[in-house]
């Protein structure tokens, strides 16, 4: 937040994310489970979802670069 509170600019599209990834690598956070936590997209306009199952947690359609 101080870095945040810093900013000589005004926030823009991006600071979010910014924010959110300096604070979970500071914090040393892990990856979520790729079998619980969905987040592909190349099924997002096919009417069955490919990989959502009992098990998952979460299922959000965006690009995993990682």
């Amino acid at each position: 937040m101080e870095r945040f509170l810093n900013l000589e600019e005004k926030p823009n599209y991006f600071t979010e994310q910014t924010m959110m990834h300096l604070t979970l690598h500071r914090e040393q956070a892990k990856p979520l489970s790729k079998d619980k936590y969905v987040m592909y997209r190349d099924d997002e306009f096919v009417f069955c979802d490919r990989y959502a199952k009992d098990t998952t947690v979460s299922r959000h359609y965006v690009t995993d670069y990682g």
